[in-house]
Parts: C-alpha cells; structure tokens; sequence
C-alpha cells in the first residue's frame, strides 16, 4: 500500500509546463483519494502564475525562513533584475531522515510521518542524474515528461567513460511519461522498466478558441531565442505585410499570457527535443495557426493547415511560412479563422484535461498494485 506520494518539484519562480503538470498530478490525485504532495525545498514556496490549491509539502528548512510565494510577491520577484537565490536544503537529505511539513493557512507548520516504505518518491527527469545515488533508498517513480533530458548534465567524457547508471531499472517501481515520443525513447533505451503514458492534456476551458484575431504574432522567446531574432530581423527587414505586431510571452501572468494566445492570429514554435510542446497546442486551442519547429515530441499534433512544421533550424523556410500565413489573413481573414477552429477543434478532442487525469489516476491505481503485491522491503 502507498501512504503518502511526493513529487519532487523545484522551486524558482518561472513558468514552466513541466511543473504545471506537476501540480496537476497532485490534484487530480487528491480529488480520487490518494494522499498526494508537491514537494518543495523552500519552505512557504507555490507556484502561483495560476491560481490553484495544490497541496504541498517542505522538507525541513536550513536557510533563514522565507515568506509564502503570493501572485504578487511571484511577479515582482520575476521583474526584478538580481532577485534573492534562495539556499534551501538539498534533495540529498531525503536519506538523512528528514521532516517534512506542510502549512496551514497562517503559516504554521504541522508535520507529516516520517519518510519510509510506505511512502513512494517522485523523480522528475531533470534531477534523476543528478540524484541517481538516493533513488530507489525509498520507494521511487520516475516522471520524464521530456527524454531528450534524460542524461541532462552528463559530459562526453562521462559518457565515454562508463555505461550510465541511470535508475531506469528494478531501483524504481515505474516510470510515468507525458506523450508517446518520450515512451519510444526511454524503452528503446531502458526496455527493463514499467512505464505509465499519461497523455499531456490543454486547459481548453483556459485556451478557448477566440475568432477575434489581431494581427499579432506571439512566441516564447526563451526557446531558441537566437533562431527567434533572426526570424523576426528578417520579417521586419523585408516588411512585406506591414501592421504587424510581435509578442515575446514573459514575465506575465497566467490570464495575461491567454489574453495574449487568444488575440494572436499566429504563433512561432522554436520547440527544441521536447517530449511534447504544451505552447503551440495552447497556442492551437486558442485558435492561433502555429509555424515552427515541432520539437519532435510535437509531431503527433503538428498536422497542416493549422500547424506547418518547420525544420530544424531552417531559417529562411521558417520566415516563408509566417509570410504565407500573414498573407492569407490579409486576403481572406475568414478562412484563415475557419482554419484556426479546425485546430482549435483537433487539440479539444484530442488533448483533453479530463482524459489525462484519468490516465494518471489509472497509472497510480497500478502502481499501487504492484506495490501492494509485491515484495520489493
């Protein structure tokens, strides 16, 4: 039996799909009776871009205490150019029979059971090389939404030297993925391990089809950012559709983002080896036609007329593209919507919240089993 379920997350306040997910597992979790936590490092820390009520847990604090993260204190620290580094406690102290806590609402804290085989640790694939030597010390899932960071920090020497000892083997109960890209690859590369496909869902209640496009061209310009000031010099060099406006999506909330996503009429994908590419299906949802890089995981949504993948890297191909689409929306703005709703349409169908809560649920209901039905104390 499982008696508590903690999903390691960091704790600097950016926004990222990845983590998102995190909190999302928790929820959905909690709500069909697991006992399940976000687990930080700094104490008082939530992600807060988005509203939400995850439950979250600390490890025990050995840095000068740190006020709760709100949408407001999460902003301002986000803007500002040398914000504070915290030095939390290291994941490493999971093996130092640690405390860990939780918080009421003023602030108080009320500590949880002491780590043992009850309880089932969550890696994600951004630390696992990094916390290779405790994983598997307690019972350990692994959640690798992205496998191309799956040997993340490892040099060329390392490599070469020495096969890698990546616990994508008997040390962990399973591994959960976000799409079937990441589970191609990680059982190519690791066949010994059980995995969990969780499909990655949109928030299309949040990315609702909008018809009211502007002409506006929106992106995430700490993706490839070098690619992204090349497109965009030569777009505005060339100035072939004039009016035209571009939005970089940072330093903004949650509402301000989709404000933005459900009034572009186009989005640049520079996804680069992601496991699935939650912006361009956001951006597809919220009626935005997409040009790009598909970042192979996005493969499986990037389908013409409303998403036109891009190689790699190709430049000038990219720039044609946006042109061609800037040029449909000047000369037949209600077929380019029409065209934006049959995405919108595809990823609701397809990529639902609902489905993937299921799917994530399903895959803790085996776990649990296996768990249950095992002897691996």
């Amino acid at each position: 039996m499982i008696r508590n379920i903690y999903y390691l997350c960091p704790g600097a306040p950016v926004a990222c799909g990845g983590v998102q997910k995190i909190y999302q597992h928790v929820d959905a979790l909690n709500e069909k009776g697991f006992n399940a936590y976000v687990l930080h490092v700094e104490k008082g820390f939530r992600y807060c871009w988005r509203e939400n009520k995850t439950k979250l847990a600390y490890l025990e604090p050995k840095s000068p205490k740190s006020e709760p993260c709100t949408v407001k204190s999460f902003l301002k620290r986000l803007n500002k150019k040398k914000a504070p580094i915290p030095q939390p406690v290291s994941w490493n102290d999971l093996v130092n029979d640690p405390n860990i806590f939780s918080l009421t609402e003023d602030n108080r804290e009320v500590y949880l059971p002491k780590l043992d085989k009850q309880d089932v640790i969550v890696f994600n694939d951004y630390i696992v090389p990094l916390y290779t030597h405790i994983i598997g010390k307690f019972p350990s899932v692994i959640l690798n939404f992205t496998a191309y960071t799956t040997f993340h920090g490892m040099t060329i020497q390392e490599s070469l030297d020495k096969v890698s000892g990546l616990p994508y083997d008997q040390r962990c109960l399973a591994c959960i993925v976000g799409s079937k890209d990441t589970e191609n690859y990680l059982k190519f590369t690791f066949p010994n391990l059980t995995y969990h496909i969780c499909p990655f869902g949109v928030d299309t209640n949040q990315f609702v089809f909008h018809g009211e496009k502007k002409k506006k061209i929106t992106f995430m310009p700490r993706k490839c950012s070098d690619h992204l000031v090349q497109i965009i010099n030569i777009l505005r060099q060339r100035n072939t559709f004039p009016g035209w406006s571009y939005v970089p999506l940072e330093n903004m909330s949650q509402k301000e983002l989709i404000h933005e996503m459900k009034s572009s009429a186009l989005f640049l994908s520079t996804s680069y080896l992601e496991g699935f590419g939650l912006p361009p299906a956001e951006a597809l949802s919220s009626g935005a036609l997409v040009v790009g890089y598909d970042g192979e995981g996005g493969k499986e949504f990037f389908n013409p007329p409303f998403a036109h993948a891009i190689p790699h890297g190709n430049i000038i191909e990219f720039v044609k593209k946006v042109e061609e689409m800037m040029a449909l929306f000047e000369k037949d703005k209600n077929q380019f919507i029409r065209i934006g709703k049959m995405g919108s349409d595809y990823i609701t169908n397809k990529y639902s919240i609902a489905e993937e809560n299921r799917s994530v649920v399903k895959a803790w209901e085996q776990i649990s089993l296996y768990r249950k039905y095992t002897q691996r104390d």
